[in-house]
């Protein structure tokens, strides 16, 4: 009896602290007009987005974007791009279609951020209408999760 306790207890810590963990997703995103409008973006010239995305247990997020004109042959920017941070909290809700969608909301952004969780490690951005958004010649609209 007392193994068992102890197990259990073990085992509740263990998933606690993996509720505690951060997920951090990475990726580069075309430029579209979602984009341009949750991230204030405006006539500026965008090509596409760099994101990293940090993510708490706490329900808490961080949000870094570079953004600009590509530089040719290069994943970097002219000038070293404009960089943007937000910070605020993501709440996780579910559709009819089984899907898994996390909504990032921040006072800074213009807009709410939604990803669908296609798997463990895929997360992929939706539009206003909860669609998929397609990409272009150069990239998705795909995050992938690093850590």
């Amino acid at each position: 009896m007392t193994r068992l306790c102890f197990l259990l207890y073990f085992m509740s810590g263990l998933s606690a602290a993996a509720q505690n963990k951060n997920t951090v997703l990475s990726g580069i995103t075309p430029c579209g007009q979602e984009m341009k409008t949750a991230l204030g973006i405006g006539d500026q010239a965008c090509e596409s987005v760099k994101w990293k995305i940090t993510m708490t247990g706490a329900g808490r997020f961080n949000l870094v974007s570079t953004y600009g004109e590509g530089l040719p042959n290069s994943m970097n920017y002219k000038g070293g791009g404009i960089k943007s941070e937000f910070s605020g909290q993501f709440q996780i809700s579910s559709s009819g279609e089984k899907k898994v969608i996390y909504e990032l909301q921040s006072p800074g952004l213009k807009s709410a951020l939604r990803l669908w969780q296609l798997d463990k490690n895929i997360f992929h951005f939706l539009g206003n209408d909860n669609k998929a958004l397609g990409g272009d010649g150069g990239h998705s609209y795909t995050l992938n999760k690093v850590e």
